[in-house]
Formats: structure tokens, sequence, C-alpha cells
């Protein structure tokens, strides 16, 4: 445990390098990591685990938490960190890894907390320190040799987490790599496999049917910001992978990401692992090539109007030709394109069009009331605590969750009258009011296109190279 000090003080000094990975809405940042799993220079903690670590730090901070309490916390708000059966992911888990899809990892939290302790005696307790020394005891306590890690590689994920980060290394040295992927054919895959599947699979219903209006408008905004927010920090050194690449040109792909990182070509690169096992993330039964979802290199026209993919080669021209990807039939950007282009943001797209039929059709009523079921069984009821996906997601930063988990609570414990009617009534009240938010989500799209725009005339977008 003495050469730990050692690794610490590398990189609390700025000595060695870290790296963040950001997903790119959905481009196969999981993915990616999963090749880097078991390289003897990169210290890492498997998949995106740590993402919600800032937000929930500030949380932490604001209580004045003891390192004790601050450890207890990791294992409170981070339990698959240290066992990955709690894995609660509705994609692309922890758990049933290798081949037979049965081995789970687990991290004796005595050690590790013990490790923590050493680690951090006479230190400043910090955000950097901790997170350093968290790094640094997972890679002692999972049996792996610290002393031959050259760079931190950390899952952020979520770009809007990056200026906190920076903020807390400052003059460190930190590259960033941001994940991209082909816009037209995956939008309407995000906006089912990342937006209306992880609702269902952590919200009641009931919830998770009003929240589809949201999909489409959340999607289109994402896809669109999380590179031009990265012209925010000009410091930094920031490189783009493309989705396409780990099926195309894998191999030479991982050997320019060791370059980039300036560490050493391993043979175990050209595996797909987390914690050295088989990375098993084909949970929705998907064809692959090369171990990669082939879905990626499709795009299925049927997805949209004929103008929506007019307008989606129009705001990312200069994104497709920078990273090679195919126009739909020859588009050309020019002035009428443009007019054109101005015009079409106000029509709605195929599901916002959905979204408001479906409003008022018998067949969501049916649906919607039946969901209510729960109402009646305290058995089912899912409470919005701990997890950050209620609090910190950037979705649902607007949703009143809290409101709704203390009628819940409430609900759940006694069958009070009360508690049950007024949940009911304020649900029949969203349901009323639905075809109006799917309207200002219509909206809130247009404003958003038209913010693109806006960057596009002020050549105020950002394409970093590829690797």
């Amino acid at each position: 445990m003495k050469n730990l000090d050692k690794i610490f003080e590398k990189f609390s000094n700025n000595k060695n390098e870290i790296v963040i990975l950001l997903s790119g809405v959905g481009s196969g940042s999981k993915l990616f990591q999963s090749y880097l799993d078991g390289h003897s220079q990169i210290l890492m903690t498997p998949s995106h685990i740590l993402m919600y670590l800032i937000p929930h730090w500030k949380e932490w901070n604001k209580k004045e938490c003891s390192l004790e309490e601050l450890i207890n916390n990791i294992f409170k708000f981070h339990p698959s960190l240290f066992n990955s059966l709690f894995d609660k992911s509705v994609s692309g888990g922890v758990k049933n890894l290798g081949e037979k899809k049965k081995y789970n990892f687990s991290i004796n939290k005595v050690k590790f907390k013990k490790t923590m302790c050493y680690i951090l005696r006479n230190k400043e307790i910090n955000f950097k320190n901790f997170f350093l020394a968290l790094h640094i005891a997972f890679c002692y306590c999972n049996s792996e040799n610290p002393n031959k890690k050259k760079i931190l590689f950390y899952h952020l994920h979520d770009e809007r987490f990056l200026i906190d980060f920076l903020k807390a290394f400052q003059n460190a040295k930190v590259k960033v790599i941001s994940m991209i992927r082909e816009l037209k054919g995956n939008i309407i895959k995000r906006v089912k496999n990342s937006q209306n599947l992880p609702n269902y699979h952590y919200l009641n219903k009931v919830d998770a049917i009003l929240l589809e209006r949201k999909s489409y408008s959340n999607t289109i905004w994402a896809h669109h910001i999380n590179l031009d927010f990265l012209r925010k920090i000009p410091s930094i050194k920031t490189k783009v992978i493309k989705h396409e690449d780990l099926i195309k040109r894998r191999t030479l792909l991982l050997k320019s990401v060791c370059k980039f990182f300036k560490i050493k070509y391993e043979k175990n690169l050209e595996k797909s692992t987390l914690n050295k096992k088989k990375w098993n993330f084909d949970v929705y039964k998907i064809k692959t090539v090369r171990g990669v979802a082939k879905h990626i290199l499709e795009f299925k026209r049927s997805d949209y109007f004929f103008y929506e993919i007019f307008l989606i080669d129009y705001l990312n021209y200069d994104y497709n030709r920078k990273y090679q990807y195919k126009f739909y039939k020859n588009f050309k950007k020019n002035i009428i394109t443009f007019l054109i282009c101005l015009f079409i943001i106000l029509l709605p797209s195929k599901i916002e069009l959905s979204n408001f039929i479906r409003s008022f059709s018998l067949n969501f009523f049916y649906n919607y009331l039946k969901s209510l079921n729960f109402v009646f069984n305290k058995k089912k009821i899912k409470l919005y605590e701990n997890s950050a996906f209620y609090f910190h997601k950037w979705q649902h930063k607007y949703e009143i969750f809290k409101i709704d988990n203390y009628i819940l609570k409430k609900m759940k414990r006694k069958k009070n009258i009360f508690w049950i009617t007024t949940y009911f009534f304020k649900k029949i009240i969203s349901l009323i009011l639905n075809p109006l938010f799917v309207i200002f989500e219509y909206l809130k799209r247009i404003q958003s296109c038209y913010g693109i725009f806006i960057r596009i005339i002020l050549n105020r977008r950002y394409y970093p190279n590829k690797i």
C-alpha cells in the first residue's frame, strides 16, 4: 500500500494525464471503453458508474460530510461499483459478464475504505483528492497494479458536468474524447432507446407514457449541443471517435487512440470486456458486425417525413462533410435550401404529429388509465429516491419528481384515501393538459432548430478532429 502515495502524487501534481470520455448521445461510449478495459497503463473504473459523482459531490459538500461519510455515500449512491449485481441500468450494464453471462464482480468495501483513508490521510478533502483516491483505491482493491498506470480515464458521459470537473483539476493535463455518430440513423433510435426505454424502466408507467412527448425535442437538442458545448473550453485537447469506426477500422482506431493517450498498444484492446470479462451488451438481441451493433450503419427512410431528412442534412451539412457522412440524395447547401429550411423547421416531425394525434385517441386514454392501477397496489409503486436518474439526468432537470415522490411515499405507507385521490386527480389533470404540453415540446424543438441556424450563420458550431 506504500506505493499508492507515489501514484497519487503523480496525478495530483499533474504529471500524468487525465482523459475524459463523453457519450455523444448514444454513440457507443460504453462500447469504446470496453475495448480499453484491462489495459495495463489505464487507470479507470468500469463503465459510466461514476457519471453522477460531480452532482452528488455538490450535495455532499453542502452537508460538510466527513471522509467516512463521503466513503459511505459512495457505497450508497454508486453501489454497482462494489457489486455489479446492484446494477439497475436498462442496457449495457456491468453484470452478467463472461461467455456464459454468469460472472459478476465485487470489491471488498472494508478494504476499499481502509485504502481510501490511507491515501487521504493528512490531505485536504476536496473533490480532486477524493476522486483520485477513489480510482487508485478501486484499482488496488481490484487486484490491478497501480504502479503501471500512466493515464486516468474517466467516463464522465455527460458534457454538462465537464466545466465543474475542470475547475477541480486546474492546470491538469486533460484530454477529452466525444463519441459521434451519423445523425439520420441515430435520432429515432435515441428517442426510443435513450429516452423512452429508460423512462419505462425507472419510472411508474403513468409518468413514462406522458414523458414520451419530450423525447424527440430532447434528442434534437442534445444531438446539436454536445459538440458545440465543447467550444466553450478551448484550452483542452478534444478529439472525436466515430461509432462506425468501431466496426470499419477498429484496429487502426485503437492504435491511434493509444498514440493520442501516449501509451503502448496491447493485444487485449481488440476484445470488448468489462473488468477483464466479456461484456455482453446485446440486451436487445440485435444483429452485430464484428461485435458491434449492425444498426449503427443503417438509416430507415420510413422513420421521417421527407422534409425532416432535408432539414437534418442542412443543419448538419458541415458535420457530415467533416466526418464523411453521406447526404440523402446528393443534398446541396445554398441560398435556396437555406430559405426552404427556414420554413421546414415550422413543420411537425413524424413523431411530433403522431404524439399530438395519439393524445386524443381512446387507446391512449385506456393505456394511461390502466397504468394508474398501481395506485391501488402498493407493491408496484416505484419511489423516485436516491437514483441520480430522477434528479441529475439532464432531461429530467425540470421534472417535479419530488412532489410526486412525496405523495407516493404517503400512499405506500398506508392506504389513505386523501393521498390516493390527490395523486389520481393530479394525473388526470396531466392527461387533460397533455395536448398542450405536446404543442409546447413542438415549439421548443422549433426554438432549438432556429438556435442551430443562428450558430451556423455566426460560425459558432464546433467540429473537433477525429481520431
